[in-house]
């Protein structure tokens, strides 16, 4: 143990098996756990013989590693479950030996300050896990007691500090969520074999948090802002969730996110065929019983797919439980703001904190985003984050999204106290795999990854290339973040033979959206289309005129805009340097924001209202 703790030097890829949210572990009939593989390495490290691996093995099975002390946390780690095995070869004063050399070893070492979210699953490791395998596995060699309850102390306030009274992670904790849950999950069934137990609290806190995991979890089962190349959640993983949570409705919103054939979404989606579009992008009946029975109980229908947690400084919007649905996640701590769009596969994900400038001074942020209105209802989703600038400057965020049209909206406000020359610039990172497609006359741009997965709409900009304007949105590179210039075919419109393929070879990308105005403040839009079918339909879009007494409002002081892609279309205002009885669209609005649609028949439906 204290060899694989110190040790640097030993190939990866040796024990790629370990760095899975569940080691490879089962319970024999005398309910000890085992893992799989792990005699030969010891046999090679008890004679001295060198670490080979299997050539055909997927380096992409790895998990991504940020710090050398979760790989070494969970190599003592998978140490500690073999001890028992370990017991069987020695003597019981060589196995009491070795077991306080361990312990002296240990005491020694001081772990260093690592990131915040390695820190915490090397701490649970280390600290909790690790001690409750060896007081389980090697009661008969020291005291138990000594070791358990200072585990079930630890992690105890570990599961209180990190999670919110619904089960939501802190936003530090989710790059390593699922492997901090499964370690959380383990070490309570070790727990379970003694006779000591976590406080009720705890246990339900946890459950709580395999709920919020099936939120999280992504069409290829890793979790949204876990790096791309982790591993996926595995079939023994989620049996042994299930197992602690037993909760039925988990279990059954479970059949329709995770899948464990391998396929891809793609094939499952065809295979099963739960629900179908016509060439409108519009919904159609075509289930199958199995659905028909599943979606038909009430408790089911009445769970929110959605969670926002003030406490987390983080959340996630979802348009419905099924696997490949529209989703957007949140972390907008410490000052940042990081997101991830996407549905069957990432989208955009990243850091995507604008950069703002008033007459050339640059506005940092004074304090971290704080949240000032959070709605959700089955019509739709909306949270509004808020965030003091130098300059006397104010920027507000607002994510929505309409999960019955699979449409998204990350909009930015800036206000200043003195008018002024606004420059507004945000970068919005490409997931891996993500190029980009651009007409040649019109603004708007796909998303694609082989196909069309999204259409994005930069609605404070002209549609029209010809039109007069200081902002843009195009495909920048990660160093220079400067403009791909690449020029589309002519006569371009709607036609998808004809559209311009940008991308950055192998290096990511970043949709870059820029605009500057003159005034007060400064409203920018943008809309994610995430209905593959409707995205390539004719769309267009028109700031519209407001008025106010009957005179013009400048673009300064308010802005209303109207979208159509398809038969479907919206419209929606925003007061932005002072609020006043707006006139739009034979609307009269005294409030804050409103946002709509338009219904078949020509009548208009308010989704939201904030006065």
């Amino acid at each position: 143990l204290t060899w694989l703790l110190h040790n640097t030097t030993a190939e990866r890829k040796a024990f790629q098996q370990l760095l899975q949210w569940q080691l490879r572990i089962k319970n024999d009939d005398s309910s000890r756990f085992q893992l799989g593989q792990w005699d030969d390495l010891f046999t090679a490290l008890t004679q001295n013989q060198p670490i080979t691996t299997e050539p055909d093995r997927n380096q992409n099975e790895l998990h991504c590693i940020e710090s050398d002390w979760i790989f070494r946390s969970y190599l003592a780690l998978g140490a500690g479950y073999m001890m028992h095995e370990l017991a069987t070869r020695y003597n019981r004063d060589e196995m009491s030996e070795l077991i306080g050399t361990t312990i002296a070893q240990a005491g020694q070492f001081q772990l260093p300050q690592l990131a915040d979210g390695d820190q915490v699953l090397v701490e649970q490791i280390l600290a909790v896990e690790l001690p409750l395998c060896l007081a389980t596995g090697c009661e008969e060699f020291l005291e138990p007691d000594d070791w358990i309850d200072p585990a079930i102390g630890w992690m105890s306030a570990m599961v209180d500090d990190k999670l919110d009274s619904d089960g939501w992670p802190v936003a530090q904790t989710l790059p390593i969520f699922g492997p901090l849950l499964a370690s959380w999950i383990r070490s309570a069934d070790l727990v379970g074999k003694t006779k000591s137990r976590f406080p009720k609290s705890i246990v339900q806190l946890v459950k709580s948090a395999v709920r919020q995991m099936l939120r999280l979890t992504r069409s290829d089962r890793t979790l949204m802002f876990s790096p791309f190349d982790s591993l996926p959640l595995s079939s023994a993983c989620w049996k042994s969730f299930k197992r602690f949570t037993d909760d039925n409705v988990d279990r059954k919103l479970a059949k329709r996110i995770l899948d464990f054939s391998g396929k891809s979404i793609l094939e499952i989606n065809n295979q099963k065929n739960p629900q179908q579009r016509d060439s409108t992008g519009k919904h159609h009946a075509d289930r199958s019983k199995k659905e028909k029975k599943l979606t038909s109980k009430s408790r089911y229908r009445k769970i929110d797919p959605s969670s926002v947690s003030e406490y987390g400084c983080s959340g996630i919007m979802v348009t419905h439980w099924q696997q490949g649905a529209a989703k957007v996640a949140f972390d907008y701590s410490q000052s940042g703001f990081k997101l991830e769009i996407g549905h069957r596969i990432p989208l955009i994900s990243g850091d995507c904190l604008p950069q703002i400038s008033i007459n050339q001074a640059v506005c940092r942020p004074m304090d971290d985003f704080l949240m000032t209105c959070d709605h959700h209802d089955e019509d739709v989703d909306y949270v509004e984050l808020q965030i003091p600038l130098t300059q006397q400057a104010t920027l507000v965020r607002q994510i929505l999204m309409i999960p019955q049209d699979d449409l998204i909206m990350i909009a930015d406000r800036v206000t200043s106290l003195e008018s002024g020359n606004i420059e507004y610039e945000c970068f919005w990172p490409l997931a891996d795999g993500v190029t980009l497609l651009r007409e040649s006359e019109t603004r708007e741009v796909y998303l694609q990854n082989k196909k069309i997965e999204s259409l994005v709409l930069p609605v404070s900009l002209p549609e029209w290339r010809i039109g007069k304007t200081s902002g843009r949105l195009d495909l920048v590179l990660p160093q220079r973040r400067d403009p791909l210039q690449t020029v589309a075919p002519e006569n371009s419109m709607h036609a998808e033979e004809a559209r311009k393929d940008l991308s950055c070879s192998n290096q990511r990308c970043y949709l870059q959206l820029s605009e500057t105005q003159t005034g007060v403040g400064l409203y920018v839009p943008l809309i994610f289309d995430l209905n593959p079918l409707r995205s390539k339909q004719k769309r267009t879009w028109r700031q519209l005129t407001l008025t106010e007494s009957r005179q013009p409002v400048s673009r300064d002081q308010g802005a209303a805009f109207r979208v159509q892609i398809g038969d479907h279309q919206w419209y929606f205002y925003q007061a932005i340097g002072s609020q006043g009885n707006r006139s739009f669209f034979g609307e009269n609005f005294n409030g804050e924001f409103l946002f709509g649609r338009f219904l078949q028949d020509g009548a208009k439906q308010e989704l939201l209202r904030i006065e």
